[in-house]
């Protein structure tokens, strides 16, 4: 897998913020798709976020787990971490 370090990247990546979620909710959602499928099983879903997580910890990108927040609440976690005015770009 390739990470986002290259030069052009380093530039931008501040600018990341990624989101996980819980395996068991990822697996939720992907059944109500494609019930019993390899794509919705809990191991699947498992190394997937890992995977994602461990590529965010090793390059440097923020990020934050999203089961169980609504949007706003995510919007709201980004643009702080990010000290972003949420009036300024209204």
């Amino acid at each position: 897998t390739q990470g986002v370090s290259s030069a052009a990247s380093d530039v931008y990546k501040r600018q990341l913020f990624g989101l996980s979620i819980k395996p068991e909710r990822l697996s939720e959602i992907r059944n109500e798709r494609r019930p019993n499928s390899r794509y919705a099983s809990i191991e699947n879903c498992r190394q997937e976020i890992a995977d994602a997580e461990g590529l965010m910890a090793r390059e440097g990108i923020r990020w934050l787990n999203s089961t169980t927040k609504s949007i706003e609440e995510i919007s709201a976690t980004i643009m702080a971490d990010l000290g972003l005015d949420k009036r300024r770009n209204s």
